[in-house]
């Protein structure tokens, strides 16, 4: 019981003195003790960081805001080229407008002069030039305005789709040719038959050209269809007669060949130029008509032709044939002229066409024959030849020279192809 008391009195002194001994440093500090901070709340941990001022247990102090700045519109003049901004969605216009119109882009390009626009309408954007077939582009200091329209090259709007747009180049052996055969010349270089009735003999008769024309030499446009520029070609043909009635007895044959320079710009054209005819009767046509004295026609000739378009689909034209050496009952001048009309459809229709040709020569006293070709044709568009078929009229002195003093008329149907 001893040891217990003497153990509680030592627990009693021990709290006694501990506790004057608190009481002591609190005096002496001015510190009390404090129950714990309160946890900070969520406007401690995210609002505005607490002043060493005021404790961490109150509330901040509230938050002062700006007064908000008025709007104020972006700058009327753009930095890079002191003009109005651009539109975002370039405006409409009724009529094209002037280049200086358009305004400037806001973040332009410095290098780009402040006159041109950033921007350029459908109607404005220069065609991409190209040289195939059908295309043109523009050449400085040439003339498009021929009162014809310049289009795209496209056979079915009309010819003259060059108009002096497209720029000249030397060109050898070039495709198509610049000056067209006369359609109803009964001497034109091309491919064709025709069968025909003569009246005054009862006689059924074939008349055949085998013939051709290529181009060899060109400076002007490019292409085979409406082409502008200087050209030299080859000709060449046999223009023969065949008499069905006499079991295709071949009566008579006309040779031709010649070299002729052509030039076209626009609506007019022109060919200058050699040839050499010569005519030889048929064998066959000696023996049924023992009694004839064989002559051989000859003609070497210089001649000159004109040609105009009225319009894309009609031709006139004349011609002054001189000859330098004649033979056999040839004399020095011919003279032809005529028209043609052939619309400028391309496809599988075809058009209508008519061609009427008069040929005066001073061997029959200025005399001669008047050929008129009508029917229907077809024009390919990649060339400018020509598929005809129709039928022919002939009223005159014989189209074959072999006989160029027998008058005959003429009149059956045809198929041609020209260059």
């Amino acid at each position: 019981m001893s040891s217990h008391r003497t153990l509680t009195v030592l627990i009693l002194l021990h709290l006694a003195l501990a506790s004057t001994a608190d009481a002591q440093v609190g005096g002496a500090t001015g510190w009390s003790r404090q129950p714990p901070a309160p946890r900070p709340s969520l406007a401690d941990r995210f609002g505005a960081p607490p002043s060493v001022d005021w404790p961490r247990n109150d509330a901040p102090p509230p938050v002062t805001r700006t007064a908000a700045r008025p709007y104020s519109p972006a700058p009327a003049v753009s930095p890079v080229y002191s003009q109005p901004p651009a539109y975002d969605v370039p405006p409409a216009y009724d009529t094209p407008p002037a280049v200086d119109a358009y305004p400037a882009p806001r973040y332009g390009n410095p290098r780009i002069p402040p006159s041109r626009p950033s921007w350029s309408p459908p109607h404005a954007r220069p065609r991409t030039p190209y040289l195939d077939e059908g295309h043109r582009r523009p050449s400085p200091g040439r003339d498009c305005d021929d009162g014809l329209a310049c289009t795209s090259g496209n056979c079915e709007t009309g010819m003259f789709q060059g108009c002096g747009c497209e720029p000249w180049t030397w060109q050898f052996l070039p495709r198509g040719v610049i000056f067209r055969s006369f359609l109803a010349g009964p001497k034109e270089s091309r491919l064709g038959v025709s069968w025909v009735y003569r009246n005054d003999t009862n006689e059924w008769l074939m008349d055949g050209t085998i013939g051709g024309k290529i181009g060899l030499w060109r400076y002007g446009t490019r292409g085979s269809k409406d082409v502008e520029g200087f050209q030299l070609d080859f000709e060449s043909a046999a223009l023969l007669r065949m008499n069905w009635t006499q079991e295709l007895d071949m009566d008579g044959t006309d040779f031709r060949f010649g070299v002729p320079l052509t030039y076209q710009k626009g609506r007019w054209e022109w060919r200058f130029g050699f040839y050499h005819l010569s005519s030889h009767t048929g064998d066959e046509f000696l023996v049924r008509n023992n009694t004839l004295v064989r002559e051989n026609y000859i003609r070497d000739s210089l001649l000159f032709s004109l040609g105009y378009f009225v319009t894309p689909d009609l031709r006139i034209y004349g011609e002054i044939d001189g000859a330098f050496h004649e033979r056999a009952g040839a004399d020095a001048w011919h003279f032809q002229f005529g028209f043609d009309y052939s619309p400028v459809v391309c496809g599988g229709g075809g058009a209508p066409f008519l061609a009427v040709n008069a040929l005066l020569r001073e061997e029959v006293n200025y005399g001669g024959g008047l050929n008129v070709h009508a029917g229907w044709q077809w024009r390919p568009s990649e060339y400018d030849h020509l598929l005809r078929l129709g039928v022919r009229y002939y009223n005159g002195e014989s189209s074959q020279y072999s006989f160029f003093d027998d008058s005959e008329q003429l009149i059956g149907f045809g198929l041609w192809y020209d260059y």
